[in-house]
């Protein structure tokens, strides 16, 4: 909060103020980090060895779909309220964020490209 509450301090004393959209997405975006902040520390007192989408000690899950689906709406800021425990998210926000695990091993290799790691390592 200390972020936040720095954020405010300076916009109070500015000449032009910020609109109530900026002031709500600011709001929104504090809330966004400060939820993956928290599953991030959780994740951290498992140790090295955890399943990063894994169960709640850690352990092998077979399916993650559940758990990237949940990370992807709290990371765009969406609710992750389901029907029913273990039902799908709604998905027509996941369309709209479009982001998909591929994507992301995808950008790790071209990164470690980028680092100048050869193709056969990245892969």
């Amino acid at each position: 909060m200390k972020t936040s509450q720095s954020y405010i301090a300076r916009i109070e004393g500015a000449k032009v103020r910020p609109s109530s959209q900026a002031l709500e997405r600011f709001a929104r975006a504090t809330r966004t980090r400060l939820r993956l902040a928290a599953v991030l520390r959780r994740r951290g007192e498992l140790g090295p060895n955890a399943f990063v989408f894994g169960t709640d000690d850690g352990d092998y899950v077979a399916s993650f779909k559940t758990a990237w689906e949940s990370l992807l709406l709290i990371a765009n800021g969406h609710d992750t309220k389901r029907a029913k425990p273990g039902a799908r998210v709604d998905r027509a926000r996941l369309q709209q964020i479009d982001l998909h695990w591929h994507d992301l091993r995808h950008e790790g290799a071209c990164r470690l490209l980028a680092d100048g790691v050869d193709i056969v390592s990245s892969s």
